[in-house]
């Protein structure tokens, strides 16, 4: 409402109306209100003013309302105040109150100068439980931020680790693959078959064992490796991952399928590794198929999300283990059925994260699986 100082030509009635009306407004409203001086007192308060801060009125009147300001607030509430002197209002000021029971509380100000009558018309509203939450959201932003960090170096340092014992196991590794082989061509045919068979074990666990090595290298390469961000064509990698398949077993009946020209933003060396894998996967668990089928394509979820897939008709796996399918050194079949390392889908999932996508696998036991994966905005920092 704004507030009409009385003239020579106002009349009484007038006068007494706007009295009237002023008084129940700055009475009723709940938000604080007050009028001070350009001494520095305030002159008047309404009630919502010492509900706020627990003084009576004749406290708050008695003394400069400096003293009530934050100590930490005062400097910034002087500069405020200069801009009233000159005649500009102050709008949305916040500063720190002190309570009578000894806690404070932010009050935002709207505040207009009549320096003309000197004094100043203000309305605060109490924004302490807003404050309050944004500095908790600030220490809380700043912990997650420290615990990233940590996180990162924590990963950092484990990565470097797994990469320096998997090449540092190379030596004593190819010791124990060489003195079994020596040892057998020592022996000769004076070596009977259960020696022979106890020797041929022992170098192909060691060889077995320097595969899963190659394996945790290529994993930890690919978290400490640069990200380089380009269009590949994913349609084309496909095709030429089928080729190679098909001329390593080329009796095998198998069908591809493949969906044309899909091009996403990726790493090209990243993104060549994870089909490697996921349509290798998908040619190992249909070698028992008569017909085999492959499948590579895409879906466009409800909302918007491309998912690309490699889908095949091999033996699936069991849904129930489903959480294990991503972690390494995890497998669902036995090694003498379907030989691997089980890091290919560790290595799958990692690259789709540091393209800030996401993994899924689904499956039905004799009747395939289904591999899907997306790419969001890609992570040039290593997971």
């Amino acid at each position: 409402m704004k507030i009409q100082f009385p003239t020579k030509d106002t009349k009484a009635s007038e006068v007494s109306q706007d009295r009237e009306d002023y008084e129940q407004f700055f009475t009723l409203s709940m938000d604080p209100l007050c009028v001070a001086g350009s001494d520095g007192y305030l002159k008047r308060v309404n009630p919502a003013f010492t509900q706020t801060l627990g003084y009576s009125s004749s406290e708050l009147l008695s003394r400069p309302f400096l003293d009530f300001v934050h100590p930490e607030d005062v400097a910034r509430t002087l500069e405020e105040m200069k801009g009233l002197s000159a005649g500009r209002p102050s709008l949305h000021f916040e500063n720190r109150y002190r309570c009578k029971d000894g806690s404070w509380k932010w009050l935002a100000w709207n505040t207009e100068p009549f320096n003309e009558h000197g004094i100043l018309y203000a309305v605060a509203r109490d924004v302490t439980e807003k404050k309050n939450a944004e500095q908790a959201i600030l220490q809380l932003n700043a912990e997650l931020l420290a615990q990233t960090s940590t996180l990162a170096e924590l990963n950092q340092e484990l990565e470097s680790f797994s990469y320096s014992v998997s090449h540092d196991l190379r030596a004593p590794l190819r010791a124990i693959s060489g003195f079994a082989k020596a040892l057998e061509e020592h022996l000769g045919t004076s070596l009977d078959p259960i020696g022979a068979g106890y020797l041929l074990r022992v170098r192909d666990a060691a060889e077995r064992m320097g595969l899963l090595i190659d394996d945790l290298l290529k994993l930890s390469r690919l978290t400490r490796s640069e990200m380089n961000l380009k269009p590949v064509n994913l349609s084309e990698m496909a095709e030429k991952m089928m080729s190679t398949c098909r001329q390593l077993d080329p009796a095998k009946d198998i069908q591809f399928t493949v969906e044309p020209d899909i091009i996403v933003q990726a790493d090209p060396a990243l993104l060549e590794i994870l089909m490697n894998n996921l349509i290798g996967n998908a040619w190992k668990f249909t070698s028992k198929c008569r017909s085999a089928l492959i499948e590579f394509g895409r879906n466009v979820q409800q909302d918007g999300t491309i998912r690309y897939f490699v889908k095949d008709n091999g033996v699936g796996f069991d849904e129930r283990y489903r959480h294990l399918l991503f972690g390494a050194f995890q497998r669902l079949h036995s090694q003498r059925d379907f030989p691997g390392t089980g890091i290919g889908l560790a290595t799958v999932r990692r690259i789709v994260r540091r393209h800030d996508g996401e993994v899924f696998a689904t499956s039905v036991i004799h009747h395939g699986a289904t591999f899907e994966f997306t790419l969001g905005t890609p992570n040039p920092c290593p997971l």
